[in-house]
């Protein structure tokens, strides 16, 4: 009875996961594609044109489901969208799509290759704010036989408008590796070994640390059974980003092919994009300080050995990569000797929310210095918001108060009466405070209200 339990819960088990499937559709315009599943907060597009088999570019939803690193999106492809749903089993998919070339394509091709099976999607787009960021991830049938070939199909994210370092973006490719000028292919993110049908010096060529790559990378190899999508490699998750000009228009082209002597139509590969990845994300703030709960409290007084600061962004919608926010900081007291951040470093002047936050902040410590230094002040100015909307500075001040040690007036009490009285109150803009006293070993007595009043009876000479 015990192993027909389990025997039957296996076989569940093993049915949902059969079940479990990518699902690709066809159905939706390129425009529909674009504002309906593409873009994020932020942007505005119009004018999208597309250049393909209608089976090229769809849509996708259920990747979670799979396990892939995308749950929906769209899909731009040298073959047909329709393909790439369920287990690996051929190695070789190739839809011929008779599309012909791209000549912005073919410009970042050698040895005389050409492109074909081409997929272009395009559009114009205006930014609410300062950035473009949106989420992709490259797969291929090329994988791995033909990785360091001379001869592997190609994908572009063209940019053109205003460029703020001065000049204009003209076609700039923003598919690149983190941190580098070297684009994202199958000849730079890889297994970090030469395929059967390639030579490490045409992948050295473009990038000599191109193996260093290889995390980046994940393996889907025939009949292994790894994840229901037919390329047999595809790459992590990589943002395409860009600095703009808030306000302005800009271009953008995404675009695909198959590459080979006088173009192919073999071996296809695929672009997916990230739904709502494609924004333009602003900035809002505020100025916080903590109390002895750690409850955030909308103040801007610090009191040194009492509570902290906390210097508060918020994005309009999620990090898409690292969100880099720089401020100044001012003021009467000095950074990095009357206060610090949590590490006891001075402020850097660099805020970073990584990838899918929307939110990141620094603390203020005061340094309690046992010095009377009188209040200070702390300034913080930066860019938040949307440029579009005139609101592009602001500046958030903190005053930094003396300890919160408290003003006691002693009273004693004539020769023979063993009494003390004091009364107390705290330093300017303090809050969150608790006083108590104790005599000796007795229990300590409650004494939080200032400018009262407490005496303190049946002393004896030495308590």
């Amino acid at each position: 009875m015990i192993r027909k339990i389990f025997f039957t819960v296996g076989m569940t088990l093993a049915l949902l996961d059969s079940g479990a499937q990518m699902v690709t559709s066809t159905a939706s315009t390129p425009t529909q594609l674009v504002n309906d599943v593409l873009l994020g907060g932020g942007i505005t597009a119009s004018t999208v044109t597309y250049t393909g088999a209608n089976g090229s570019r769809g849509s996708f939803t259920g990747g979670s489901s799979i396990g892939f690193l995308f749950d929906e999106g769209i899909i731009l492809t040298s073959g047909n969208v329709s393909s790439i749903p369920g287990w690996n089993t051929s190695g070789t998919t190739s839809d011929v799509t008779s599309t012909g070339a791209d000549a912005d394509l073919n410009a970042l091709l050698s040895g005389g290759n050409s492109t074909g099976d081409k997929c272009v999607l395009e559009f114009d787009f205006v930014a609410t704010s300062d950035s473009l960021n949106f989420k992709y991830i490259f797969a291929s049938e090329e994988y791995p036989e033909f990785v360091c070939s001379d001869f592997n199909d190609v994908f572009a994210f063209f940019l053109s408008g205003p460029n703020p370092a001065g000049g204009n973006y003209v076609k700039k490719n923003i598919a690149l590796i983190p941190g580098t000028n070297t684009f994202v292919g199958i000849n730079t993110i890889n297994g970090g070994v030469a395929g059967s049908s390639g030579n490490a010096a045409n992948c050295d060529a473009i990038d000599p640390n191109w193996a260093s790559y290889s995390g980046w990378y994940n393996d889907n190899p025939k009949n292994g059974n790894v994840i229901q999508i037919k390329p047999d490699g595809y790459t992590d998750i990589f943002t395409a980003a860009a600095s703009l000009v808030c306000g302005e228009t800009y271009h953008i082209k995404l675009a695909i092919a198959d590459v080979g002597y006088m173009g192919d139509s073999y071996y296809d590969s695929y672009v997916f994009l990230e739904a709502k990845s494609f924004t333009s994300v602003g900035i809002t703030s505020g100025a916080y300080t903590t109390d002895q709960s750690l409850n955030l409290t909308s103040d801007t007084n610090i009191t040194e050995a009492c509570n902290t600061g906390v210097l508060s962004f918020v994005l309009s919608t999620p990090s898409t990569g690292t969100t880099t926010i720089n401020y100044t900081i001012g003021g009467t007291a000095t950074n990095g000797v009357d206060y610090t951040d949590a590490g006891g470093n001075p402020l850097s002047g660099v805020i970073t929310i990584p990838n899918g936050q929307d939110s990141g902040g620094v603390v203020i410590l005061p340094v309690a210095d046992g010095q009377g230094e009188g209040d200070e002040t702390i300034t913080i100015t930066f860019d938040i918001g949307s440029s579009c909307a005139g609101s592009t500075t602001q500046t958030l001040t903190y005053l930094l108060h003396d300890p919160n040690t408290v003003n006691i007036n002693l009273a004693c009490g004539a020769n023979d009466v063993n009494y003390v009285s004091f009364n107390w109150d705290a330093a300017p803009g303090a809050s969150g405070y608790d006083l108590v006293y104790q005599v000796n070993a007795n229990p300590a007595q409650n004494a939080s209200t200032t400018n009262t009043t407490y005496q303190v009876n049946g002393l004896s000479p030495g308590d």
